[in-house]
């Protein structure tokens, strides 16, 4: 395994046929001065960051926050929370300092569990593509963890990704059958495929963070994926564009050189 810091060295793994991986950041608020630590967070090699988790901090609103029946959260977070901006607002100013500083060093930003505000902060202050990294269509399942149409159009026309969740409750806003397990996952597929094109959907199955789903648990049933999006009709090429060319194109533009 190699880690991969730049572009080149992504190049370079292939080449060895090693599997290359990358840090990430998911919640970036680790002090009261997030930005101050971006540099070290560069230096150990971390390329991609989430400004929230579920829950707002001192950079930005969070998706579940800012959504309607927002119930509160665990203890541990209220006294974070009394900081946060309000459920309607998007990136504070300390999140604007993170992400000029991210641009700067060359980290590259992740809207996923942003709220609606704060991706549109994010679109309009980046100056280079971002990403959701873990983000379906809410046209097909209405979780405020997945995105508007326009917000997809939005990822297009900047030269974003979003990846494809199988946690099921981003695939389906109620209980359904294994059947209807699968069809959802081709619904937010091709629902993607025809708001922002075929460039755009990468794999974001959040296997690190949820138990997958009951027909694609963990890695190895991602098989199973293929079967669903061939069945569907997906072609070869755009199979291979979901499964990593899409994830490839992305990361060799944007990582250092």
């Amino acid at each position: 395994m190699l880690q991969i810091r730049t572009s080149s060295q992504l190049t370079e793994s292939i080449k060895q046929k090693k599997i290359g991986a990358l840090l990430s950041l998911e919640e970036s608020c680790l002090s009261e001065s997030p930005a101050s630590l971006l540099s070290y967070f560069f230096s150990l090699g971390v390329r991609i960051a989430t400004l929230t988790w579920d829950y707002s901090n001192l950079l930005a609103t969070s998706a579940l926050h800012a959504a309607p029946g927002f119930i509160g959260t665990p203890s541990p977070y209220i006294e974070a929370l009394l900081k946060c901006p309000s459920p309607q607002s998007g990136l504070t100013s300390k999140g604007i300092d993170f992400l000029e500083e991210a641009e700067h060093l060359g980290i590259i930003l992740d809207v996923s569990h942003l709220s609606d505000a704060g991706f549109h902060d994010i679109a309009m202050h980046c100056k280079r593509p971002f990403l959701a990294s873990h983000s379906n269509a809410r046209a097909v399942c209405g979780s405020p963890r997945n995105l508007s149409d326009s917000m997809l159009r939005i990822l297009a026309e900047r030269g974003g990704l979003t990846g494809l969740c199988l946690h099921e409750p981003f695939l389906s806003a109620v209980p359904c059958s294994d059947t209807e397990l699968a069809a959802a996952m081709i619904q937010h597929a091709k629902h993607i495929r025809t708001v922002a094109g075929a460039d755009v959907l990468a794999l974001g199955t959040d296997f690190d963070g949820t138990p997958g789903n009951r027909l694609i648990p963990d890695i190895t049933g991602l098989s199973q994926l293929e079967r669903i999006l061939k069945k569907a009709g997906f072609s070869s090429d755009e199979i291979e564009k979901v499964f990593y060319k899409n994830a490839l194109r992305f990361l060799k533009e944007n990582l250092p050189a």
